[in-house]
C-alpha cells in the first residue's frame, strides 16, 4: 500500500471517528441522518479507490506508458463495488492463485462487514433509507482495512 493509500485511510477513519464523537455528543441531532450515509459512502469509497490502487500499482510496476494508461482508464475508472467476491474476480484475471489465496484468507465475519458496507453504500446512492449506525460503520470500516492488508500480502509473494 502506497503512502498517499495509508493517508487517505488514516483520514477516512479520523473523518469517522470525528463523526461518532459528534453523534455522541449530539444523540438527538436530525443532521446525524445525513452524517450515517456520509460516512457509509465515505468508508466504502476509501475502500474501492484503495482497492483499485493497490491493484493498479501492483500490474503497473514494470509496466510501459501504453499499458500503465490502459490499466488506469481500466482499474482506476472503472466503477466497481468493493465486495469481497469483486476484489476476488479482480485478482483472478491476472492470477488465479492469487484470487484463491485471497478468498481463503477472509473470514465470513470480514466478508459480511465489508460487504454490508458496501450494501449500504448502494442503498444510499439509491435514496434508500439505512440501518446503519456509526458503531456498524465503524467496524465494517475496520474490517475494510482488514481485507486491504489481506490483499496487500497477497499480492506481496
Amino acid at each position: 500500500m502506497n503512502d498517499s493509500s495509508q493517508r487517505l485511510i488514516n483520514d477516512c477513519s479520523n473523518d469517522i471517528n470525528k463523526i461518532k464523537k459528534w453523534i455522541d455528543d449530539n444523540p438527538t441531532d436530525s443532521l446525524i441522518q445525513y452524517l450515517v450515509p456520509y460516512a457509509v459512502v465515505r468508508a466504502s469509497g476509501t475502500i474501492e479507490y484503495v482497492f483499485k490502487q493497490m491493484i493498479y500499482d501492483y500490474l503497473s510496476a514494470e509496466a510501459g506508458k501504453d499499458t500503465k494508461t490502459y490499466l488506469e482508464h481500466a482499474i482506476i475508472d472503472s466503477s466497481s463495488n468493493p465486495t469481497t467476491s469483486m476484489i476476488a474476480r479482480v485478482i483472478q484475471d491476472f492470477d488465479e492463485k492469487k484470487a484463491e489465496t485471497f478468498r481463503a484468507s477472509l473470514s465470513s465475519e470480514e466478508k459480511h462487514h465489508l460487504n454490508s458496507l458496501v450494501s449500504s453504500r448502494n442503498d444510499v446512492a439509491h435514496g434508500r433509507n439505512i440501518n446503519a449506525s456509526i458503531n456498524s460503520v465503524i467496524t465494517e470500516l475496520k474490517a475494510g482495512i482488514g481485507i486491504l492488508l489481506k490483499l496487500e500480502q497477497v499480492l506481496s509473494y
